[in-house]
């Protein structure tokens, strides 16, 4: 992959920004893509200024017909400017091109920034008005918040931690924002696509995934 050939991040340095990374890796690859990844690219980006994490969710079964194997990468950086840095960036490069032989398909990265991994865009279905992404975070964190903070606060004093209000707030935030990004907004953003949506017809229609040739 060119560095210069990596998508820029969405404009606007007061949002955080996501690259969303899927990497499909051929039959028997799997524990040396593995390897590369917690060894070589992951290292190498925590390296890189604005950093902020990254997830990886590796598919539960092959793909059907040729046994591949889809890895999702969602990698955090704190401004969108440190984002394209890292895609465009040489060591990125270098290291992509040592991965290429395990992957089976051109690397995908679609680009997001602040709730808009939330509410995923595509031509066919342009990202949803802010207001309504905030109205739709608003009614799911809500109610979410209510339910954890208590059982926080009960967990807490069964296992004696300290009564520090700084604590007990970090581990329901870690929670809340777990379950929003990873069980709940999936399935609420599903459930209100059709409102979500409407309306939609007439605005511009974010940018698609861009994709990359593996060799």
């Amino acid at each position: 992959m060119d560095a210069s050939a990596a998508p820029r991040p969405p404009s606007g340095d007061d949002d955080a920004a996501i690259s969303e990374i899927a990497h499909v890796v051929r039959p028997g690859s799997e524990s040396d893509y593995e390897a590369w990844l917690q060894n070589e690219i992951i290292p190498a980006a925590a390296a890189f200024e604005g950093h902020g994490g990254i997830n990886i969710v590796r598919a539960s079964a092959p793909r059907p017909g040729d046994g591949a194997r889809e890895y999702t990468l969602a990698l955090r950086f704190a401004q969108p400017a440190q984002l394209e840095k890292w895609l465009r960036s040489d060591t990125r490069a270098a290291l992509l091109a040592r991965a290429r032989p395990l992957l089976a398909d051109a690397e995908s990265i679609s680009l997001h920034s602040g709730l808009d991994f939330w509410f995923p865009s595509s031509p066919a279905a342009p990202a949803a008005p802010r207001w309504k992404q905030w109205l739709a975070t608003v009614a799911v964190l809500y109610p979410l918040s209510l339910l954890t903070a208590p059982v926080v606060k009960a967990a807490a004093d069964l296992v004696r931690l300290p009564a520090s209000p700084a604590l007990r707030t970090l581990i329901t935030l870690l929670i809340n924002v777990g379950l929003l990004t990873f069980v709940l907004m999936p399935r609420w953003t599903r459930l209100i696509r059709r409102w979500l949506n409407a309306g939609a017809k007439g605005r511009a229609p974010g940018k698609p995934p861009s994709r990359h040739s593996a060799d």
